[in-house]
């Protein structure tokens, strides 16, 4: 199929851009990597009058458009940072290891050095690795428009299906994500069986000096309309040491008594909790391998 016709804007500016956001407002769309967009255009799921290219836009003093900047506490990408870089980014893979791991299951490279983090994030697919990594991660996104700027934790950035907070004027400008803790361990896991996971399951757990967990993020792509934190299992690793029945215990907490996925064409519920619990096993237990590899 043929996407619709639509009117085409090349801004190289960020000012141009974010005009035109608030010119065109719900009628227009941004093209960043257009791996998410494009095949919705072929299969006119969207039908907008004017895209926006964001290719060819210039790093300014108010925006660094393609960068990955780290300091001793985040790490910050641009809008038009590329998913391979998140994937061999040197800074990426000491400061927040979860996310690197989690760009190596996204779609395969030509579609990672053509996507864009960002691009992924507007896209808000409940199923997708990016979006779960950051909700896990704690990221934050700095919404820009002519009017202002918001700054919304990934809990309040995704709303729903292909929902997020970007209203038609806004430009998700840049990512925010703290440095992981000293004595974290991570672990990812997915079932892709189309170019969407059907379920992926996250873990970060830090240990203190003791050995028992001091904090832990576990969660869910693929079990609801948004990416899922189990905080009750959460809660039941916290100030224990960590082995296979906690591990268990909490698996099963989080899959059959936090989850509430549905049943459609690609699976049912049952199978689906049941990956769910499965994938979250194991990357609590590669997170507790990897922390034991750094002793």
């Amino acid at each position: 199929m043929k996407p619709p016709p639509f009117e085409y804007f090349q801004p190289t500016v960020l000012e141009e851009a974010l005009q035109l956001l608030r010119q065109y407002g719900d009628d227009g769309v941004i093209l960043a990597g257009g791996q998410s967009l494009l095949p919705v255009l072929n299969f006119r799921l969207t039908q907008p009058e004017v895209l926006i290219d964001i290719n060819r836009l210039e790093s300014s003093t108010d925006l660094e458009v393609s960068h990955i900047q780290s300091s001793q506490s985040e790490l910050s990408f641009g809008p038009l940072t590329r998913q391979r870089d998140l994937e061999i980014s040197s800074p990426v893979r000491k400061s927040c290891p979860l996310l690197s791991e989690a760009a190596r299951y996204v779609g395969n490279p030509t579609i990672r050095n053509r996507g864009t983090f960002a691009g992924s994030l507007a896209h808000g697919d409940p199923a997708g690795e990016f979006p779960l990594v950051t909700t896990i991660l704690g990221a934050e996104m700095l919404l820009l428009s002519e009017t202002g700027s918001r700054r919304l934790n990934a809990e309040e950035f995704f709303l729903g299906h292909l929902s997020t907070a970007l209203n038609g004027s806004e430009l998700l400008a840049q990512i925010y994500i703290p440095c992981s803790e000293a004595l974290t361990g991570w672990g990812f896991h997915e079932l892709d069986v189309t170019p969407r996971a059907l379920v992926a399951a996250a873990a970060l757990v830090t240990l203190d000096r003791e050995g028992k967990c001091s904090k832990a993020r576990l969660g869910f792509a693929g079990m609801g309309p948004v990416p899922m934190r189990a905080r009750k299992a959460e809660a039941l690793l916290k100030g224990q040491r960590i082995g296979k029945e906690i591990i268990l215990e909490a698996a099963h907490v989080a899959a059959v008594q936090e989850a509430d996925p549905i049943s459609d064409e690609m699976a049912s519920a049952s199978y689906r909790t049941a990956l769910a619990k499965t994938f979250l096993v194991r990357a609590i237990g590669d997170a507790m391998k990897r922390l034991e590899e750094r002793g």
